[in-house]
C-alpha cells in the first residue's frame, strides 16, 4: 500500500484538520444504537420462490444473522435497530447487498440471478443510495459533493480512504462539507474515525509507534523491547488465505535473517477463536513471537497502524524507524535483500 505522506505544517485555525478534530472532541465516547423506530421491508425477487434470505448486522458489537423465507417470491422482515444503521442480506454467493436501517418501509426488488444488484426504495436515505447504486461508474467524491445529507456519502468516504488514503487533504474538506446528521450518524462517525486513522498512520521514515499487546500465554510484550535488531510486523489472521499462503516465505525470510532481524506476528483474531490461532501456530510450527489483542481487526493497535488488509508488512530498523509497508512480502524480501546482500 502506498504510504501517506507525512503530516505537513500546522495550519490556521480555520483548517480541515482542525475542524474535524474539534468536531471528534466533541463525539460522546459510545455509539448508540438508533432510536426504537421501525423499519420494514418488503421484498420481491424474482425467482427466488422459496428460499432463504439471511440479513446480516451488528449489534452490541457482535454479529447477528436472522433467516426469512420467501414466499412465491416475497417476503418481509421487520429491520431491529443496529450499531452501523446498515443491513447486509445474502441470498446466494458471493454477492451481499446492503441497505439503510430508516424509518418507514424499504422495499427491495430484483432478480435471484443478481442479488448484488437490487434496486432498493422507499425512505430518503435508500433512495440516495439506489441512485448511487444505478450511477456506481460515477465518481464517489461527485456523488458526496452533491450530496450531502446521504448516509451514502459518508460510507463512500470511508471506503476512499481505504482505497486512496494519499487523498485525505480532499476528503476531510468533504466530510466537512456534510450536515451535522450525516456526521453524527454511525457512518458519519466511522468515516471520522478513519479521517484520524490515516492521518495519524505511521508512515515510512517515522518512528513506529510503542504498543503492548499478550502473546498466546497472555504475557505482554511491547515493540520498544525489540529495539536493537531490524523487526518485521506480520499482520496477518488464520482466516486470511494470503496469509496463510504466505507461511513458506515468512519461514525462509525468518532463517534467513534470524542474526539481523526479529519477526513479530500480530494476528486479527478473535477470543473465541483463540485455541484456532494457537493451534495454527503449533501445527504449522511458526516459531516466532505471536501477539493478539484478540479483537478482531477493531484493536486499537490495528486501528493506530490503521491495517486495512491482510496481510500488512512493517518493516523497523533497530532503531524502530518504519523502512517498509507493504502487503507484498516480496517488497519485505528486496529490502532486506538490499540491506543485508
Amino acid at each position: 500500500m502506498n504510504p501517506v505522506h507525512p503530516l505537513s505544517p500546522c495550519r490556521q485555525s480555520h483548517s480541515p484538520i482542525f475542524l474535524l478534530l474539534f468536531f471528534l472532541t466533541g463525539l460522546s465516547i459510545s455509539n448508540p444504537v438508533l432510536a426504537q423506530a421501525e423499519c420494514r421491508v418488503a421484498g420481491y425477487i424474482e425467482g427466488i420462490g422459496k428460499q432463504p434470505i439471511i440479513f446480516i448486522y451488528t449489534l452490541a458489537g457482535q454479529q447477528i444473522l436472522d433467516t426469512v423465507y420467501a414466499e412465491n417470491d416475497r417476503f418481509s422482515y421487520t429491520v431491529k435497530p443496529n450499531d452501523e444503521a446498515k443491513i447486509a442480506i445474502y441470498i446466494r454467493s458471493p454477492r451481499f447487498f446492503s441497505f439503510w436501517y430508516e424509518p418507514g418501509t424499504v422495499t427491495l426488488t430484483g432478480d435471484v440471478a443478481q442479488p448484488h444488484l437490487l434496486t432498493v426504495s422507499g425512505t430518503p436515505d435508500n433512495d440516495r443510495l439506489n441512485q448511487y447504486n444505478q450511477n456506481k461508474q460515477s465518481d464517489p467524491k461527485e456523488f458526496i459533493k452533491n450530496n450531502p445529507d446521504a448516509l451514502t456519502s459518508a460510507d463512500l468516504l470511508y471506503w476512499a480512504l481505504v482505497e486512496k488514503p494519499a487523498e485525505l487533504p480532499q476528503m476531510e474538506t468533504l466530510f466537512l462539507g456534510l450536515t451535522e446528521r450525516v456526521r453524527e450518524s454511525p457512518p458519519g462517525r466511522k468515516a471520522a474515525a478513519k479521517l484520524l486513522s490515516v492521518r495519524n498512520q505511521p508512515v515510512v521514515g517515522q518512528t513506529a509507534p510503542n504498543f503492548a499487546i499478550p502473546d498466546t500465554a497472555g504475557r505482554m510484550h511491547t515493540l520498544e523491547s525489540t529495539r536493537g535488531k531490524y523487526v518485521l510486523l506480520d499482520f496477518w489472521g488464520t482466516w486470511c488465505a494470503p496469509c496463510m499462503r504466505a507461511i513458506p516465505k515468512l519461514k525462509t525470510l525468518q532463517q534467513q535473517y534470524a542474526a539481523q532481524m526479529t519477526l513479530v506476528g500480530i494476528a486479527a483474531e478473535s477470543e473465541k477463536n483463540k485455541l484456532v490461532w494457537i493451534r495454527t501456530i503449533r501445527e504449522k510450527n511458526l516459531n516466532w513471537l505471536h501477539l493478539s489483542e484478540l479483537k478482531t481487526d477493531k484493536g486499537p493497535v490495528t486501528a493506530r497502524y490503521n491495517i486495512e488488509g491482510y496481510p500488512t508488512y512493517v518493516l523497523l530498523d533497530p532503531n524502530g524507524v518504519i523502512l517498509e509497508r507493504s502487503y507484498q512480502l516480496s517488497d519485505i524480501e528486496a529490502r532486506l535483500q538490499k540491506l543485508f546482500n
